[in-house]
């Protein structure tokens, strides 16, 4: 008989039938480092799989995660991290995002603003996984405003919006990749689809049967994603007015 060092609960066995403590936690070594970080990366239950039932079939996911199974995925916030991440590196790497700001010169804007403007999506651009997950706070917002009579709360929303936006990085780091290596600057495309792709998402959580259904989930990401703008524009100018 073993008994638990967290509840005081005597068991037979490995793990605690009360609380799921481990009997026999093994030493942290080199080894066992080296399993937790493979995990991650695991077919059965790690990125590789959840970035494929997110892209394949993200309703279904959204669903498995929120009421069967939350251990299969990776947590929501740490995929956003992840893919924002690997975006960043891209970036930083190969200076894509620069070249997509002086692409963006507008005549007839005065140059003190475009001047702002470019530092003021600097922050943005430099921290696209902190940005990301403010923005998908705005999103799950709007989406539970318009889905009022949706049995889902705004946390529920906002967990799997960030496996939504997550998938999305990573055809942004594609686009990326394509402009360098294939002189194609599908940026803009690369925006609309993700748009399409959240909204239907976002859609097939609710009533997938229903066109009304994504055109809702396209207005909520699409004020979220105009409010987001416009209140880091506001926050900035007024850190920076000075």
């Amino acid at each position: 008989m073993n008994t638990c060092m967290q509840c005081q609960y005597t068991f037979e066995g490995n793990y605690c039938p009360i609380c799921g403590t481990q009997n026999n936690v093994p030493k942290i070594t080199f080894r066992y480092l080296i399993t937790e970080v493979l995990k991650v990366f695991m077919l059965e239950k790690g990125i590789f799989l959840t970035i494929r039932d997110f892209l394949m079939a993200p309703g279904k996911s959204a669903h498995i995660y929120l009421y069967r199974n939350r251990k299969k995925y990776v947590s929501p916030i740490i995929f956003l991290l992840v893919t924002s991440l690997i975006y960043s590196i891209v970036n930083k790497y190969f200076h894509v995002e620069e070249s997509i700001m002086v692409d963006v010169q507008i005549d007839g804007f005065d140059d003190r603003a475009i001047k702002f403007t470019n530092q003021s999506m600097k922050w943005i651009q430099d921290n696209y996984g902190y940005a990301n997950l403010i923005m998908s706070f705005f999103v799950a917002f709007f989406t539970w405003i318009i889905f009022r009579k949706g049995n889902l709360n705004y946390f529920e929303i906002l967990s799997v919006l960030c496996y939504f936006e997550g998938v999305g990085m990573l055809f942004f780091t594609i686009s990326a990749l394509i402009k360098v290596f294939g002189k194609m600057d599908l940026f803009s495309y690369i925006s609309f689809f993700m748009l399409v792709y959240v909204s239907t998402a976002v859609a097939s959580v609710y009533r997938p049967l229903r066109i009304s259904s994504y055109f809702k989930a396209f207005a909520a990401y699409l004020l979220g994603f105009i409010f987001f703008y416009i209140s880091y524009i506001f926050v900035y100018f007024s850190l920076h007015a000075a």
